[in-house]
């Protein structure tokens, strides 16, 4: 009976995003698209090469093989991939067939794949924390591939990234592991709308919190949307929330940051820090991050809660006085021809005429590199491992697919030598060496993480106090990291509680 359930879930996922490849909007970043998805099956026969396929010395594979990549990017950055295929067939002689799926259906999709036996071989996006793939078996581990030598660079593997983008995705816990390589430094910014704010008399972008919540009421006041976001799906809050709680959380790092003393705070450290009674339904932090949200809601767009891609629509259309988006928009307004005049800026942050926990200055953070792109079992099982890491090395090949990445998609590279585009200088210049702590302790488990996010949809609906949202979350708190600990011995989070 379980055996036919299992059947049933991939069939009615699979529906689900043929379903899904019909959706209308052309310009997100993960939205679906309208037009069809990538063949994948480029013909890099055809007379003429591409930009980024004319250098290296390598030459092609003797024995060819087909590589299938599935991913959730929008339709923008169709073509690039495509050249980047067909780039590589030239060089190499291996084939790579590109499946688009949507981002809402992503990961369900991909866990029907892995659980039918028949996910593709290489794996763009996903989880940010990929460990329980890793540990369930599905994918490959490509910190001991860093030191052999790419064919493209003629030079070991991890000498073609920029310091620190390698050592930030790293899974440190022993035995050191990297699930992905970063392909991109992805950010979220500040975007504004330079006409609005000339109407309504601010020269500048607001540069924290005091300073975002007058600019977003006299934009209000004025006749436009403050702050366009979406709260239909879990990530454009998200995006502010992740800006918070570094904030919120900075000053008791030293009691957080003890099992590996990185700089930062893992999973494992937040579930100690449970155990040792560190978060409470009278945690500062906690408080001050609902009261932070609550306080912008009156400038948002109606409906947010519901609101999808909307969002960015009304931004587009000059609607919106602001809007967070990530640092792949510059691409999007430029191939869909956006007339929209916008200015890029930092997250405004948390600042101590807000609140007491917050700073005099902004942190500039060190941008390391997400495990992005994920080479499963499955390929290396199919005899299809050095293909898939060729593949990836020609991604962060300066003259291959990292120059084609940042010509074609606006993107900040993650190799050397390669330039950035002048659009997106503006977010470069505010990286710095300090690190950013990601709150976690709401994320243990899938469920505990829709839990959370739907809690905090009613309480943005007013339909939860601020009490009843945090103490909702205290509540299965014990049980949650309790079950995370079990499930991962190797946190050894016992030892620390002793």
């Amino acid at each position: 009976m379980k055996r036919v359930s299992l059947i049933m879930l991939v069939i009615s996922i699979t529906l689900l995003v043929l379903a899904g490849c019909t959706g209308t909007n052309k310009n997100s970043n993960t939205g679906s698209g309208n037009s069809p998805a990538p063949s994948g099956n480029v013909d890099a026969t055809k007379e003429g090469s591409d930009k980024g396929s004319d250098t290296g010395s390598d030459k092609p594979a003797e024995k060819p093989q087909t590589l299938t990549m599935v991913y959730s990017q929008g339709e923008f950055s169709w073509p690039a991939y495509e050249k980047m295929a067909k780039a590589f067939k030239e060089k190499t002689g291996h084939t790579v067939k590109l499946q688009y799926v949507p981002a809402a259906e992503y990961d369900k999709y991909l866990d029907a794949q892995f659980i039918a036996g028949s996910e593709a071989d290489i794996i763009m996006g996903g989880p940010g924390d990929k460990s329980a793939w890793f540990k369930n078996g599905w994918i490959t581990n490509l910190l001991p591939h860093m030191e052999e030598v790419s064919r493209f660079t003629n030079a070991p593997w991890k000498e073609s990234f920029i310091d620190g983008v390698l050592e930030n995705a790293i899974d440190k816990l022993p035995p050191a592991k990297l699930y992905g390589i970063p392909i991109q430094l992805t950010t979220v910014n500040l975007y504004y709308n330079k006409d609005i704010f000339a109407k309504i008399g601010v020269t500048e972008p607001p540069k924290t919190i005091t300073e975002l919540l007058a600019v977003a009421k006299k934009a209000k006041d004025a006749g436009y949307i403050g702050f366009s976001i979406q709260n239909s799906m879990d990530w454009n809050i998200g995006w502010l929330a992740t800006d918070l709680w570094g904030y919120l959380w900075k000053p008791k790092l030293d009691q957080l940051d003890v099992i590996i003393k990185d700089g930062n705070v893992n999973t494992d450290e937040w579930a100690l820090a449970v155990k040792k009674g560190m978060i409470t339904k009278d945690s500062p932090e906690l408080k001050e991050y609902a009261r932070v949200i609550k306080d912008l809601t009156p400038y948002f767009n109606e409906g947010f809660n519901t609101a999808s891609w909307e969002f960015e629509g009304l931004f587009n259309e000059g609607k919106s006085a602001m809007t967070l988006n990530g640092s792949w928009y510059p691409n999007q307004h430029l191939q869909g021809n956006l007339k929209v005049n916008y200015g890029i800026a930092p997250i405004p942050y948390l600042d101590k005429s807000y609140s007491e926990l917050g700073e005099d200055q902004r942190f500039n953070y060190m941008i390391g590199g997400e495990a992005y792109v994920a080479i499963t079992s499955k390929a290396e099982k199919d005899g299809k491992l050095q293909a898939a890491l060729d593949w990836l090395r020609f991604w962060t090949d300066p003259n291959g697919g990292a120059k084609i990445m940042a010509d074609e998609l606006f993107l900040i590279p993650v190799v050397k030598d390669v330039q950035a585009p002048e659009q997106v200088q503006p977010i470069i210049d505010t990286f710095g060496s300090q690190k950013q702590i990601s709150y976690t302790a709401f994320k243990f488990e899938p469920e505990q993480a829709d839990m959370w996010y739907k809690s905090q949809q009613q309480y943005l609906d007013g339909k939860l106090t601020a009490d009843q949202f945090i103490g909702g979350f205290i509540k299965t708190l014990d049980k949650y990291a309790d079950a995370a600990i079990k499930l991962h011995p190797e946190w050894k989070v016992e030892e620390h509680l002793k």
